[in-house]
């Protein structure tokens, strides 16, 4: 396992034919590397730590939000726990306080299921104060924040690019009856 973060950090090369016995680095120059090992966390616990689902972290790795220290194969513990406790403290320190029953606000990971606005997208602007963040105070971590309604519907209006601006009509682009599909300009309707 060592020899694969290894690798991955580029101590070693990825082609290096050495049995993993007979590679030798310099252990002082990659210290900070070799201390934070010990620390890292499985996927399981970082969500657990962060009050995160698994569809939610997934969106915050796969936007590159929270990133794991290491892509090594077969390495379970990849990520750093104070990273994500990080990320909660930087929401936290912008988001107001909201009850649970607060109207025009939705979670993250629904504002992005409706909209398509990518999670990073939405947490950077929430981090520069771009996007109003609020706090359910009665749910923990990062399931708990909420952003307004209004402005992600802004902000989805104002990062989709316009049709016309590519030179495409809007029209074949319009909410079809349940059932029918467009395949090649012709309506097919489906019998199921």
């Amino acid at each position: 396992m060592i020899d694969g973060i290894l690798t991955a950090a580029g101590v070693f090369p990825a082609d290096d034919p050495r049995a993993h016995n007979r590679k030798v680095f310099s252990a002082e120059t990659y210290a900070d590397l070799l201390a934070e090992i010990p620390t890292w966390v499985g996927s399981g616990e970082m969500m657990t730590a962060i009050g995160a689902k698994k569809s939610s972290f997934a969106f915050l790795e796969s936007d590159g939000v929270l990133t794991p220290r290491t892509n090594a194969p077969k390495v379970i513990a990849r990520w750093r726990l104070s990273d994500g406790l990080a990320l909660l403290e930087r929401l936290s320190a912008v988001a107001q306080p909201l009850s649970a029953e607060a109207g025009g606000w939705e979670g993250i990971q629904q504002a992005q299921k409706r909209k398509g606005v990518p999670v990073g997208q939405i947490i950077d602007r929430m981090l520069s104060g771009k996007l109003a963040l609020g706090k359910d105070e009665s749910a923990f971590g990062y399931n708990g924040f909420r952003v307004r309604v209004r402005g992600v519907n802004a902000l989805a209006q104002n990062s989709r690019p316009s049709l016309r601006k590519r030179g495409l009509s809007p029209a074949p682009y319009r909410r079809r009856p349940s059932g029918v599909a467009w395949v090649c300009g012709m309506a097919v309707i489906s019998t199921r």
